[in-house]
């Protein structure tokens, strides 16, 4: 469930349709409440399916604790707020129990919640 998003890269260069996947689970940590994906982006869906060099990447940070943590993308940081429950609400067993809940799809589901860059991104069926 890759998601679709207008975006400009640190050159100035449009991607107006760019396709932006889950590419890499860093770390899940039931025991501190810590996760951390990583997202990378793609011109275009054939690039993205062809596993061609990304256009950009943003790690996401999920955990229960109250901090602002940075999110970078092509070099520039900006930073979202973590509520103390985001592991809880995104990634806990309880979260993950109904049919069809799984990391991924609640990873994205966090980016387009909690990522300004992906507020507005719309869901693509692989």
């Amino acid at each position: 469930m890759p998601l679709q998003i207008n975006y400009t890269d640190n050159a100035g260069v449009n991607h107006p349709s760019s396709y932006w996947k889950l590419e890499d689970i860093m770390q899940i940590d039931r025991v501190n409440c810590k996760a951390v994906f990583q997202l990378k982006g793609y011109h275009t869906k054939a690039m993205m399916e062809a596993g061609k060099q990304s256009i950009g990447s943003v790690n996401l940070f999920i955990n229960n604790d109250e901090i602002t943590v940075p999110s970078r993308v092509d070099g520039v940081v900006t930073y979202n707020k973590v509520n103390k429950t985001d592991f809880t609400d995104y990634l806990s067993t309880t979260s993950l129990n109904p049919e069809g809940e799984n990391p991924y799809k609640k990873a994205y589901e966090y980016a387009k919640a909690k990522i300004a860059l992906f507020a507005n991104a719309i869901d693509v069926d692989v």
